[in-house]
C-alpha cells in the first residue's frame, strides 16, 4: 500500500491554505482537535495566542498628526501669509491646523482604548 504523500504548504500564510493542509500541518484532527497532552505541550513550546502590544506614547500620537502631506502645505500657507503680513490669515490657518490636530489626536487615542479593552 503506498504512503500518503504529505503536502507541503505553498505559503508559509496558513489562510492561503486550504483546510485540509492546515489540519496536516498541525497534526491535528478536525473532530476532536487537540488532546489535552499535545495542547500542554504546545502551550510550553508557543505560548499563549496572545498579540504583544506595543504602546505609543500619546505625546508621540500627537506629534504624528503633523505628519501629514495636507498639513504641510497648510503650514507653507501659514509662513506666505506670515510674509505677505496677512496676520489674520495666519492665524486662522494655523487655528485649522491646530482643531486638526487635536480631532485626530482624540480620534486615536479613542481608537487606542478601544483596542485595549479588546
Amino acid at each position: 500500500m503506498p504512503q500518503k504523500e504529505k503536502t507541503k504548504p505553498t505559503s508559509p500564510k496558513f489562510y492561503h491554505q486550504t483546510d485540509q493542509v492546515v489540519i496536516e500541518e498541525f497534526h491535528t484532527d478536525i473532530k476532536t482537535g487537540l488532546t489535552t497532552t499535545t495542547a500542554k505541550i504546545r502551550l510550553k513550546k508557543d505560548g499563549y495566542n496572545e498579540l504583544d502590544s506595543k504602546s505609543v506614547p500619546k505625546w508621540q500620537i500627537l506629534i504624528q498628526q503633523f505628519n501629514n502631506i495636507i498639513i504641510y502645505i497648510l503650514m507653507l500657507a501659514t509662513i506666505f501669509t506670515l510674509l505677505m503680513r496677512h496676520y489674520s490669515d495666519s492665524s486662522v490657518i494655523t487655528i485649522v491646523i491646530i482643531i486638526n490636530a487635536l480631532i485626530g489626536f482624540a480620534q486615536e487615542i479613542k481608537a487606542s482604548n478601544a483596542l485595549e479593552k479588546i
